[in-house]
């Protein structure tokens, strides 16, 4: 089931949900209640499990702006099944535990509206713990995409173009990295971190906590980049690499063999002397914990 169509609305809001139910309506409230209104909601439901549909499909009933679609399981599956269906001049991403507050959604179309050779808009963000209080954190004061991610996936108004790449399928942890770096390296960005924007929810279930995965997906994030990289980081990050899901996955492996041939070689070779192996895995959970322990990836 695909319900309710609309009638360009200026703005696309693109959910991604699975088996969210203690969320999504959180999520899809704090969209309904901007102070921006021409919008639509578009809840991209990847096969869940739980009460997901039905709650969906109830909002759906009270809020001809809320459609939802079905995509395949995962993350980058679902924004892409949006990217291809949403109907607006300009596109939002929140994830289903997030929120945006009220004006992010003004206050960026306004921006763009009036500063038409700006791609995108990007608001600050908060932390926010289960027990619903504020995690102080510093925003990231340097905005290189070839570096870092220095952007939440909720914080950034962009326009529409029949040019965007889509989201790398396969891709679970630092795909939002790659996609801005993608779409939004060679255009003009206008970063505003001192206004916040967006509430980014913390707990155990989130993607922010499984850290093997994320750090080991950042070389194939790297892989798709023209930045030239240290000789240390790369095989650092091979490391990690070998020691997350994803060299299980033939597509991502090959990414990764084909930009870093002789850096893969190497680690292949290393990881295959057991006292050496070792080392390296107690090293790599050391860092895990002590990031951990310091609070955010």
């Amino acid at each position: 089931m695909e319900s309710n169509t609309m009638c360009k609305p200026v703005v696309s809001v693109i959910i991604p949900v699975y088996n969210g139910a203690k969320t999504i309506e959180r999520a899809v409230k704090s969209v309904q209640q901007q102070t921006f209104s021409n919008l639509e909601i578009l809840v991209i439901d990847n096969e869940s499990t739980d009460e997901t549909d039905t709650l969906i499909k109830a909002i759906c009933k009270s809020d001809c702006r809320v459609r939802l679609l079905k995509s395949k399981k995962g993350r980058s599956n679902a924004r892409n099944k949006g990217l291809t269906s949403l109907n607006g001049k300009y596109i939002n991403f929140l994830d289903a535990d997030d929120r945006l507050l009220d004006q992010h959604i003004e206050r960026s179309v306004n921006f763009l509206e009036k500063n038409t050779k700006y791609f995108a808009y990007v608001e600050g963000f908060q932390y926010v713990n289960e027990e619903n209080k504020v995690i102080p954190s510093t925003p990231s004061l340097e905005i290189d995409l070839n570096k870092s991610n220095p952007f939440a996936i909720s914080s950034v108004l962009f326009k529409k173009d029949k040019n965007l790449t889509l989201f790398t399928n396969g891709l679970d942890h630092n795909e939002d990295w790659l996609f801005w770096y993608q779409n939004l390296i060679s255009e003009k960005i206008k970063v505003e971190n001192n206004i916040i924007g967006e509430q980014i929810f913390v707990t155990g279930n989130n993607t922010m906590s499984d850290l093997h995965n994320m750090l080991g997906s950042e070389i194939i994030v790297m892989s798709k980049m023209t930045y030239e990289f240290s000789l240390r980081k790369k095989i650092k990050l091979m490391f990690m690499f070998f020691q997350s899901k994803y060299i299980y996955q033939y597509e991502c492996v090959n990414f990764v063999k084909t930009k870093f041939p002789y850096v893969y070689i190497f680690v292949t070779i290393a990881l295959n002397i057991p006292l050496l192996n070792n080392l390296v895995k107690c090293l790599i959970n050391y860092k895990i914990k002590t990031i951990g322990r310091n609070g955010l990836y």
